[in-house]
């Protein structure tokens, strides 16, 4: 029996760890042998990649000619890139789309470029232009291992340079961004274009910039994962260093999807000894449109980006014609395709964005020559269907993003906000916010240079830690209003049921907590240390029906003109206690489990931030497709003679 135990471990070896491996012969990682690869591996509920450090290749790009990975039409199935790092070496193009998947499983994966998809120069000059005290050069100098054609207008880059205060590499307070808008005017100094002159005007100067500062600019936009019409997918610790745009995009489908322990962080210099990129994305972490179910986003990080942490949206369309229960419609702004399906549900709103009815979708149809836009029949009331009017606004409760929570997250440093949810039956709680500059957390649906849908109802708010939220202008910490060019403030009830409470908000820049368009709002237990001033309350509702508001604590007001609660425009509830001062020592802000942790003697250094507590066990060791054929003969043979004794 002795003699048998090597063979009985070869033959757990062979049935437990046979999971088929895509192994690069070199540092050369093809993407389209890979996705052609999963194809051929239809049925397998696991499949790995080789460990190693790859530049990604691809003679096929599917997406909109974007993405270089593909995964399509695949349920039940988990990739593991464990210790796997991808770069990609077309800063143009994007890296994995799955679309019309069920139960996919991403896990572990690092990914960045080889060239960063964002840039940035120093400051290295200052000067008046002569007899003009409204205009100065500035000029700079591009950083090395970093392009200089972002500066240059490059098309599909943003026309905004973020300035960087160039000893702490901290975004300045307020955030300082200086518009490109005067390429016009640019002039190189060098023939490669990598020191150039800006003409700029003094107020963008406004005492900030300096010599030895710096500017950084997005990228080219792409995105980089990208899920469309799919259900329950799961990205579970992922790393991104760089990417040109959106780092997490959905649009459509069931949802329902997991990102647990991704990283979107500070990565290392592109070039030996070089600087670390001051931007990390350069548009939303995770933006999720349409989709019938929203994600669970927990224990993750977002730092560096240039737009929002979290977007959860749907879309808002416009009634252009009607012909009995028939409505044709338009979606507008930069809204996208629909995913409408007869038997949704929508609510109706008039043109002041004030909801007064339901209808459900019995019909369906899109409109020839009007891209997605749909002719729609509707089963409604008599009632309703009396009210419904040419410029009417509609949208469909059934594809945004419902039953979503966002936990246990940190979002730091990055400019817009940390979450921006237009999305219902929600639970954003024990979140860290750190320096994010248009806001903490907004609930927010827009009629402006955005049409983003819809009103929230059913949100629990809670136990969050909020700093220095909104330094650059919209909102403070915790805000939930409307956004329309025509600057609406609607009547309450379009915000249904929202409850802000225990969280902790720290020198919020501008609102502190703020509500309009509210009914049955509960905000009570949270802590607001200031400094608070006579514009921006701790709490501010306007336009609110039925609320309560309670035992809230401000701390450290410093100004004696501080107002502790303003109500504008229609208000009816109970503010009890309400807002007071309290006395106590002022809370700690809390770190985040992102942190660096101190490292013992005999532990490995770390660098940068790092994960929370990983439960997850090692990885086993990895057996080939190649070796599971010596072996498995070898296993059926101890099989046979185990057999026999």
């Amino acid at each position: 029996m002795k003699a048998l135990i090597p063979l009985l471990l070869l033959l757990a070896v062979a049935f437990s760890q046979n999971i088929p491996t895509f192994s690069p012969a070199s540092d050369v990682f093809n993407a389209t042998e890979f996705s052609n690869w999963i194809i051929s591996k239809a049925g397998a509920k696991e499949l790995r990649v080789k460990p190693g450090t790859y530049s990604v290749v691809a003679s096929i790009y599917r997406g909109g000619g974007i993405f270089p990975l593909f995964i399509y039409n695949v349920q039940d199935l988990t990739v593991s890139f464990d210790d796997v790092t991808l770069i990609f070496t077309d800063w143009t193009k994007g890296g994995l789309v799955l679309d019309n998947c069920t139960n996919v499983v991403i896990r572990g994966l690092t990914s960045t470029y080889s060239i960063p998809t964002s840039s940035q120069a120093k400051v290295v000059n200052i000067t008046q232009v002569p007899n003009n005290t409204n205009r100065y050069w500035v000029d700079m100098q591009v950083v090395p291992g970093f392009l200089s054609r972002f500066f240059w207008g490059e098309p599909g880059v943003p026309g905004y340079g973020y300035v960087f205060n160039g000893t702490t590499l901290q975004p300045y307070q307020p955030s300082y961004e200086t518009q490109l808008a005067n390429l016009q005017t640019t002039q190189s100094l060098s023939s490669d274009n990598t020191t150039f002159r800006w003409l700029i005007a003094a107020r963008q100067i406004n005492n900030k910039l300096v010599v030895g500062d710096y500017v950084a600019v997005r990228g080219f936009f792409s995105q980089l994962y990208n899920t469309n019409r799919c259900t329950n997918i799961s990205f579970i610790d992922i790393t991104v260093y760089q990417c040109g745009g959106l780092a997490w995009s959905n649009l459509g489908g069931d949802g329902g999807h997991l990102y647990q322990r991704i990283a979107i962080r500070y990565g290392p210099p592109p070039i030996p000894n070089g600087m670390t990129p001051l931007i990390t994305c350069s548009a939303d972490g995770i933006h999720f449109i349409g989709a019938k179910r929203g994600p669970t986003v927990i224990d993750s990080l977002f730092e560096g980006m240039q737009d929002d942490g979290i977007n959860l949206k749907g879309i808002f369309a416009n009634v252009s014609a009607i012909r009995g229960n028939v409505y044709d419609m338009l979606y507008s702004g930069q809204s996208t395709s629909p995913t409408w399906v007869v038997g949704d549900r929508l609510r109706l709103y008039n043109s002041r964005y004030a909801p007064y009815g339901y209808a459900t979708i019995v019909n369906i149809t899109f409109i020839a020559g009007r891209n997605w836009n749909p002719s729609v029949a509707l089963d409604v009331t008599s009632a309703v269907r009396d009210l419904i009017s040419v410029g009417d606004i509609i949208t469909n409760l059934d594809r945004q993003n419902r039953g979503f929570l966002i936990k246990n997250n940190t979002f730091r440093v990055h400019r817009a906000r940390a979450m921006m949810v237009k999305a219902s039956d929600g639970i954003i709680s024990h979140n860290i916010i750190n320096s994010t500059s248009l806001g903490g957390i907004l609930i927010n649906p827009e009629r402006a240079v955005f049409v983003e849908a819809d009103y929230s109802q059913n949100l629990i708010i809670e136990n969050n830690s909020i700093y220095n939220a909104g330094f650059f202008a919209e909102a403070g910490s915790i805000a939930v209003f409307v956004t329309s060019n025509s600057g609406i403030i609607p009547d309450a009830g379009g915000f249904v049921n929202i409850t802000i409470r225990n969280n902790l908000i720290v020198s919020s820049v501008r609102d502190n907590i703020k509500v309009q368009s509210g009914v049955n709002i509960s905000i009570y237990n949270n802590t607001i240390v200031g400094p608070l001033s006579m514009n921006y309350p701790a709490v501010d509702l306007y336009n609110v029906a039925n609320a309560l508001v309670d035992d809230n604590c401000v701390m450290n007001a410093t100004s004696a003109s501080a107002v502790l609660i303003r109500t504008n425009g229609t208000f009816s509830g109970q503010i009890n206690g309400g807002v007071t001062f309290c006395n106590g020592p002022i809370p700690v802000f809390p770190p985040s489990p992102w942190d660096p942790q101190p490292t013992s003697s005999t532990s490995s250094s770390t660098s940068g931030s790092i994960r929370p507590s990983d439960t997850q066990t090692s990885t086993p060791t990895i057996i080939e497709e190649s070796d599971a054929i010596v072996l498995l003969p070898l296993a059926m043979a101890a099989m046979i003679m185990l057999l026999i004794m």
